[in-house]
């Protein structure tokens, strides 16, 4: 662009104060102020919402911009400046600023075209910074919801693969979840099971629930076993479910005898 700053505003955020997040200056050149009143630049954020591109060729002279320059632009030297919108889908989250200090700069239409396939670029950029940090705060969300259940989830793949398990599942291993994963489904907490819930469930393309004693554990498990299928209809995986009755069945039992005597 050949220009002396480039500054990225923010135009979210604290009402009060409009802030600049991101500079760019030409060697020799000082930096401008980081923060501005808000109430100030009010017509000019306006301005840059509904034009999409100011342009300013000799600010000195130029009465739009009149009490900007007289309170801030002067005082860091600017000459010729050119507001740019950045658009993130309907919003305008914020602006971009060329601006030269060591001449007066008339802006071409080449210069527009650049500076607004740069604000595009940059609008881009935020969007998928947005959806980031949306992802990010979703997932972990997720693995807090996941390793805070108390019944035993088991993610397999679509060869029977485990490829996650929360917390309560590998407790029944008694083990951390990474050391589980890879393992085979019939090799997890009923290895003396010849007819695996979840390969019959991938197998079958149907939900399966049962009752596994597991004398060596001492426990009664129930296993829901249910595929997980693509949008094309391809079983892609299995999750299982599995609930610890072990306490159901002693309180059942109890009842049982009571109701006896």
């Amino acid at each position: 662009m050949g220009v002396d700053r480039c500054l990225l505003f923010s135009l979210t955020g604290d009402t009060e104060t409009v802030r600049c997040v991101a500079e760019y200056v030409a060697p020799g050149i000082s930096p401008a102020r980081r923060e501005y009143p808000a109430a100030m630049l009010t017509e000019l954020i306006e301005s840059i919402r509904c034009e999409g591109v100011l342009t300013f060729d000799d600010i000195e002279h130029d009465a739009r911009l009149r009490p900007i320059y007289e309170n801030f632009l002067r005082h860091i030297g600017v000459r010729s400046i050119m507001y740019v919108a950045i658009r993130v889908g309907d919003d305008i989250p914020a602006a971009l600023a060329f601006s030269t200090v060591t001449h007066a700069r008339r802006w071409r239409d080449a210069d527009v075209a650049v500076a607004s396939a740069v604000a595009v670029q940059t609008g881009i950029a935020i969007r998928q910074a947005q959806l980031f940090k949306l992802i990010v705060g979703a997932k972990e969300e997720w693995e807090t919801t996941f390793n805070a259940m108390s019944d035993a989830v088991l993610i397999f793949n679509e060869h029977g693969d485990l490829t996650r398990v929360n917390r309560a599942g590998a407790a029944l291993e008694r083990m951390i979840p990474e050391n589980l994963i890879g393992r085979r489904c019939c090799q997890i907490l009923h290895a003396e099971q010849a007819d695996c819930i979840v390969t019959r469930a991938l197998a079958e393309k149907r939900r399966l629930t049962d009752e596994i004693s597991l004398p060596h554990f001492k426990r009664s498990l129930l296993f829901t076993a249910e595929p997980i299928a693509a949008t094309d209809g391809r079983v892609i995986g299995a999750v299982c479910f599995v609930r610890d009755l072990s306490e159901l069945r002693k309180i059942e039992a109890v009842a049982r005898e009571q109701q006896s005597l």
